[in-house]
């Protein structure tokens, strides 16, 4: 019985490593935005969340994802893509940091600097 666990355990583990050994690319996003399943566009709006909020939460303070909802920015990064399939070769962390950055980085310049600086 014990023996059974072992292997079971080891099995799990195995196959963890081999999920994670694969670099997903953002043309795997775009498939799983585009896909039929709800399961799938879950998953695909997940991630972008979780990357957007990870994004303006320590790194990037300046996006302007304020007032909008989760919703339509994972949509705004899905249409994006779409949109972009020079990105699809990306890794896909890259290529959700890319489309966020394009779409909700200030127009402006910070305040205290001048343009062309």
């Amino acid at each position: 019985m014990k023996l059974m666990l072992i292997a079971a355990i080891l099995l799990g583990l195995a196959s963890c490593v081999l999920a994670f050994a694969e670099v997903a690319t953002t043309n795997d996003l775009h498939k799983q935005c585009e896909g039929k399943s709800e399961v799938e566009r879950a998953y695909a709006y997940g991630y972008i969340n979780g990357v957007v909020s990870t994004m303006h939460s320590f790194l990037f303070t300046h996006l302007e994802v304020g007032g909008v909802s989760e919703g339509d920015v994972a949509e705004a990064v899905c249409r994006y893509v779409d949109l972009h399939p020079e990105t699809w070769s990306k890794e896909k962390l890259i290529g959700v940091a890319d489309a966020v950055a394009a779409l909700y980085s200030p127009k402006d310049p910070p305040k205290g600097t001048k343009k062309g600086k």
